[in-house]
């Protein structure tokens, strides 16, 4: 192990203004290695059991690997 991190991701509550309830956002992440960016969907998946959050969201204007991890939300996409 080299002892350096290999990404990073910032999750932050989001309110739809339709629900009652906030969901986690996966606002920002990051990897230094492409192929290895289903470990950040996991960590997140695990922030949001912990906190309590039901959902897990994010946004991308990226198209193709969004659809691996998420189901489309109009412009936002849920966590599987």
């Amino acid at each position: 192990m080299s002892g350096e991190y290999a990404g990073f991701s910032i999750v932050v509550p989001h309110m739809f203004p339709y629900e009652k309830m906030p969901a986690l956002n996966l606002w920002l992440g990051y990897t230094t290695e492409p192929t290895t960016g289903h470990y950040g969907i996991e960590i997140s998946k695990a922030v949001q059991q912990a906190a309590g959050f039901e959902r897990l969201v994010f946004a991308t204007p990226q198209e193709g690997w969004p659809e691996r991890y998420a189901t489309k939300l109009h412009s936002w996409y849920e966590v599987n």
